[in-house]
């Protein structure tokens, strides 16, 4: 049987005793899709009415870990009216489609609330509401465009669906920032409460803030299809060709070997261990305040599978031998990004 908001979401009890239904004249114009929230790491099914975006939690879950934790103290339904929303960012941008800000309210009678909601949103499988991707975003993004004008919600989009947007692309990442930190700080906090470690939050932080300007496509970049035989190089000069040839997951569609070969002059590339960690390491000079600098950068290889994939992250920035701030990184692959065309 198709799962819907008929059959799945109105008239659904939960464990306190309350009855979901709509309200008066309210309707659902997008039915049952599915969502991954990153913060609680739990299923829902999706709804989208003419008065709120509702989530409601899957059956199918699997208690265990920290996951398990969150299934049983969650709220089984959870919703966020339109007037409630003070932006929504949608389009795959670092691995999340679906960002919004504003209050999101628990279905329950202490009727808690939080600002903000990321993750994954696609058209699901077991009987949900849509045969693909393409069918569900016919229906949706037509409706977040149509409701984000109607209520004056800031509506961002990834350059694939710019056309529905309402706001600018440095708008956009305004709100994808703002729900960064926040993601950010709620995981720090349970990182203190779980672990205690100042040493490991202080890690995380770190990596956390340079990841996100360097994360790989979980998905293999496929270098394989380049005329390369392993079998003829030891592991790092392979290690050095996979990663000339992966992508940033925010810039696709440009090759990092072309990236910064056109954007830096005499560029050298070595791959190479420290005796523990792999690195990658990139110099080469940039016009920086009208006079040519170097530039050092460090990338960590945190997964590499040889002829199949590779991952890795921004370890260390230098600008003129001194460490670049997070500021200053910015502002150079943005530039790099921009140059291209290719940051959304």
């Amino acid at each position: 049987m198709k799962k819907n908001a008929k059959n799945t979401l109105i008239g659904f009890t939960t464990r306190d005793g309350l009855t979901f239904q709509l309200e008066e004249d309210e309707e659902i114009i997008v039915d049952s899709f599915d969502f991954r929230a990153r913060n609680s790491n739990i299923n829902y099914l999706g709804f989208i009415s003419n008065k709120r975006i509702i989530f409601k939690k899957a059956s199918n879950i699997l208690l265990s870990g920290t996951q398990g934790f969150s299934e049983i103290t969650s709220s089984q339904i959870k919703f966020i009216y339109w007037a409630d929303i003070k932006g929504i960012v949608y389009g795959n941008i670092w691995g999340t489609n679906l960002r919004i800000l504003g209050k999101i309210t628990d279905f329950t009678f202490a009727k808690k609330t939080q600002d903000w909601e990321m993750g994954n949103l696609h058209k699901g499988l077991g009987g949900l509401s849509y045969k693909n991707k393409k069918q569900l975003e016919e229906v949706l993004l037509p409706s977040l465009q149509k409701f984000s004008s109607e209520y004056k919600i800031p509506f961002g989009t990834s350059k694939k669906y710019i056309k529905f947007a309402n706001i600018s692309n440095e708008e956009t990442k305004k709100i994808i920032k703002e729900i960064r930190n926040k993601w950010l700080k709620m995981f720090l906090i349970l990182s203190a409460v779980l672990l205690g470690s100042g040493a490991l939050i202080m890690a995380t932080v770190i990596l956390f803030t340079r990841g996100e300007k360097s994360n790989i496509n979980n998905n293999s970049q496929s270098y394989k299809e380049k005329k390369f035989n392993p079998s003829n190089a030891n592991r790092y000069e392979e290690m050095l060709y996979a990663f000339k040839y992966s992508y940033f997951d925010y810039c696709k569609n440009i090759p990092i070997n072309d990236l910064f070969e056109n954007f830096m002059n005499k560029v050298t590339w070595d791959a190479y261990s420290d005796g523990y960690w792999e690195f990658v390491k990139i110099t080469g000079d940039i016009t920086y305040n009208y006079e040519l600098a170097p530039v050092v950068l460090y990338f960590q290889i945190t997964d590499f599978i040889p002829g199949n994939s590779i991952r890795f992250q921004l370890s260390q920035s230098l600008l003129n031998n001194q460490k670049m701030s997070n500021a200053l990184e910015e502002r150079f692959f943005s530039s790099m990004y921009n140059e291209f065309e290719c940051l959304f």
